[in-house]
């Protein structure tokens, strides 16, 4: 009896320790397998920040010519008085078309909205001359897939904006890296010079038949900047306001438009 009793008080103790050799073994393949996991999870972020490291020359050669490619529609959509694919009535011009903003008594200035959507139009039209399809680095091992170029185009207060979808998938080895929208900025307020523009047509609708000269004079002076007209018919003539703002080249914006009048022949 006494030999049995002993052996009942073993058998918890057996079992005890029994328990904490498999609770030790339980924590220890816990552990283990946290450690593995944490090791692909920062094996998975490295490869992800590699993979980004090498997709970023990409992204910023497109913002330089998304920047590049947007300084030029507003300067050249500024000679071309607002538009990038002037309508008729126009004028030919030193390889440009201007339009006729008053054409015999009728007004055919743009609205803000038109002129936001041409801007869009040069882009959409230009964009893939600056980056040649990404050609450069498609000689380096990427693969692209080029989607269609849209967005929108705004003028502020004091700056166009250019919000860009520019949809690119960069496959670099078995990974794939989306780009989408590019915003590039152009510090030029083209709203204030366009609010110029339109307050000329305006005064011109009080003298249908003559130029405007004290009225434009007077709103350069105030507004400094410089304004030139020129003859380039009989009863057309150019209007050209140059203002002091420059682009990267070191140019200064013009904003070009004409008028013809019911002069008759001189």
């Amino acid at each position: 009896y006494n030999y049995n009793k002993n052996l009942y008080k073993m058998r918890p103790k057996k079992a005890q320790i029994t328990l904490f050799v498999v609770i030790g073994i339980i924590i220890i393949i816990t552990i283990s397998f946290l450690f593995f996991l944490r090791q692909d999870q920062v094996r998975d972020l490295t490869s992800i920040n590699e993979n980004k490291l090498r997709v970023e020359p990409v992204e910023t050669f497109i913002q330089s010519c998304i920047d590049s490619v947007g300084e030029e529609a507003v300067y050249f959509i500024g000679l071309q008085g607002g538009y990038y694919n002037t309508p008729s009535p126009n004028i030919n011009y030193s390889y440009i078309k201007i339009p006729i903003y008053w054409n015999v008594n009728q007004e055919k200035t743009p609205s803000k909205e038109t002129i936001e959507s041409e801007l869009l139009e040069y882009v959409k039209d230009n964009l893939n001359s600056c980056t040649n399809h990404l050609s450069v680095f498609i000689e380096q091992g990427f693969e692209f897939k080029e989607g269609e170029v849209n967005g929108k185009v705004s003028l502020t207060t004091d700056k166009v904006i250019f919000e860009i979808d520019y949809p690119i998938e960069v496959q670099i080895d078995e990974n794939i890296h989306k780009l989408d929208r590019f915003i590039s900025t152009i510090n030029l307020n083209l709203d204030q010079k366009y609010g110029f523009v339109s307050q000329i047509m305006e005064e011109q609708k009080k003298t249908p038949d003559s130029i405007p000269y004290g009225f434009v004079t007077n709103l350069a002076y105030q507004n400094d900047f410089v304004f030139e007209t020129m003859n380039i018919e009989e009863d057309i003539v150019l209007f050209t306001l140059i203002f002091n703002d420059k682009n990267t080249k070191g140019q200064p914006f013009i904003y070009s438009f004409a008028a013809r009048y019911d002069w008759g022949i001189i």
